[in-house]
């Protein structure tokens, strides 16, 4: 359970969560923009951008050109003649989801045409991202618009930037405090009023309360679906708005194409010394981003980059001595209770004694990559960086040149865990083969030793799957110890040869056969699986048991023919 800071004046942030913090101050908005003088006449065109009037309004741009749009940022509020789209209407789209994406406050065209002459392109494209579209007046001139409005503007900038400052000023002090990455998003999300993410190339992502535990394996696919839409805004000077769509189970990025039920996110590039990248991304799901929050990440990205810092090269000493006390417990060098505990402490990592522990391997699905050390090392980085619901303690480590994961937990593995694995490791098709629980601390090596017999047994009896466990091996695990000898020759003489040898000249008494012990003796089912008519199941039931002599109704007979056609499954190529 991470702990609450409430030292040197920060606000708890469980008490704030989503109060809003101090993000209520008073600003200019679009709804005050439409109540000034000069645009009374304006009309408010998109049907959903009225869900945008509160926006705040800190500029105006007058844009003509499509490539002009890049100097347009966020809380502007950005007028257009359209001269340039009168004989090509269509550009609206891209014109009105351009500023979407820079954060514009709203969109102002005028025209010399009646209001409903705007392409129903235009109004889509502002109604899906609820962005007011504003039909200005004819008579209205762009100067004096800029002018009164910049006087409303000024006004409050002056308090904004002292507000920026002073949330500046808490979370240094709550950095100072020792509270950490996710103590410091915490306090972010209780002053912004929104969740807010730190995502990392090659490492899962820190989150912080509202979406913590609330996406469980979604925040994997929050990360994969956002990080590729994020190095797309490096163009942009590495920040800017973006949108995503919230499907309950994840969240899943999209172009500004996307659907009318997209959200927006913020997202500012952290600078760094180490060459991955990172994003400080600000999502829009509680209440409206404000331009001054979106200012606030663009300072708070600094700070998060030291932070992120600090606790990187932390972590890489801590992760030293880690490394080489998981590779010591996993190999059986601490014998007793006492000295796993030892080195645990000496590590800096806290054991949970009440719960079993479990060894899983964790193998890639591709044959000796050029480049395994460094994936390997982001793996364990990323495994050993991330929260996890269930199991209750993963640690990770690289043992003997492959990737060693040891699990505390009173729960068996499942399949989203395999894939929130999966995830982290930034690669498609790894396989876990897991040993058994085990209890003492000290028996860790064993169930290491079951997890290698249980990847052995699965590739010599073709067993597939993402997850493999050793107390599911069943048969395999005795079959597979078996030598291929003269003994394993006979069995597949004596009950296999006879039917491969009838089939070959035209028949399918094998698959007959394994079909028959698979549908439980069922000749009906057998029939129905096979698609074949119940006479002919019949026949050649009957013609498998003239070719063997044996009786398939004896029950140590179909155990003896089942076990040969496993052993038979066993030496098919690949």
């Amino acid at each position: 359970m991470m702990e609450r800071q409430s030292g040197f004046g920060v606000q708890d942030p469980f008490k704030a969560k989503h109060k809003g913090g101090d993000n209520t101050a008073a600003s200019f908005t679009v709804q005050d923009l439409l109540g000034m003088p000069l645009l009374s006449k304006a009309q408010l065109i998109s049907k959903s951008g009225s869900t945008g009037l509160n926006r705040a309004v800190n500029r105006v741009n007058i844009v003509e050109l499509l490539e002009d749009l890049q100097w347009v940022r966020p809380g502007e509020f950005v007028m257009t003649t359209a001269r340039p789209f009168k004989d090509h209407p269509g550009r609206f789209l891209n014109f009105i989801a351009a500023a979407a994406e820079k954060g514009a406050s709203a969109f102002g065209i005028r025209l010399n045409m009646a209001a409903d002459s705007i392409p129903g392109e235009a109004v889509q494209a502002a109604e899906r991202f609820a962005l007011p579209l504003l039909a200005l007046p004819p008579d209205a001139a762009f100067a004096d618009i800029v002018r009164e409005t910049m006087e409303h503007v000024l006004t409050q900038e002056a308090e904004q930037l002292v507000q920026i400052q002073d949330r500046i000023q808490l979370m240094s002090r709550l950095l100072v405090s020792g509270g950490g990455m996710h103590v410091f998003l915490d306090q972010m999300e209780s002053m912004l009023g929104n969740p807010v993410a730190l995502v990392r190339h090659g490492k899962g992502p820190s989150l912080s309360m509202g979406l913590r535990g609330k996406l469980t394996a979604g925040e994997v696919k929050l990360h994969r679906a956002l990080w590729h839409q994020l190095e797309e805004m490096q163009g942009a000077g590495g920040k800017g708005f973006w949108y995503y769509t919230d499907t309950g189970a994840a969240i899943t990025a999209v172009s500004l194409a996307g659907g009318r039920n997209a959200n927006r996110l913020y997202a500012a590039e952290i600078a760094r010394s180490q060459p991955d990248s990172a994003y400080l991304v600000l999502m829009e799901q509680d209440q409206e981003i404000k331009a001054v929050d979106a200012l606030t990440i663009d300072r708070l990205s600094a700070l998060a980059g030291l932070e992120l810092s600090n606790a990187e090269a932390l972590r890489e000493v801590e992760g030293k001595y880690l490394e080489q006390f998981l590779q010591d417990w996993l190999t059986g060098k601490l014998l007793t209770k006492k000295d796993v505990l030892l080195r645990a402490e000496v590590a800096g990592c806290p054991l949970r004694l009440d719960l079993p522990l479990q060894a899983v391997l964790v193998e890639w699905g591709i044959s000796e990559p050029s480049d395994t050390a460094d994936l390997l090392r982001s793996a364990v980085d990323a495994i050993n960086a991330y929260d996890f619901e269930t199991p209750e303690q993963v640690l990770a480590s690289v043992c003997e040149g492959e990737l060693v994961l040891v699990l505390s937990s009173s729960e068996p593995i499942t399949a989203e865990f395999a894939d929130t694995i999966e995830g982290l490791c930034g690669m498609e098709g790894i396989s876990l083969y897991a040993g058994n629980k085990v209890m003492p601390l000290e028996r860790l090596s064993s169930s290491l030793m079951e997890a290698k017999r249980t990847r052995q047994a699965a590739s010599i009896c073709r067993l597939t799957g993402k997850l493999v466990q050793y107390d599911e091996l069943g048969i395999y695990s005795l079959l597979y110890l078996i030598p291929r000898g003269e003994e394993w020759q006979s069995v597949l003489s004596r009950y296999i040869e006879p039917l491969l040898f009838s089939d070959r000249k035209g028949g399918s008494l094998m698959e007959t056969i394994d079909a028959f012990f698979r549908c439980n003796g069922n000749v009906r089912l057998t029939s129905e699986m096979l698609e074949t008519h119940y006479n002919t199941v019949v026949y050649r039931l009957e013609k498998a048991r003239q070719l063997l002599n044996v009786n398939l109704d004896d029950s140590e007979i179909r155990l003896q023919l089942q076990l040969a056609i496993k052993m038979y499954r066993m030496n098919e190529p690949l």
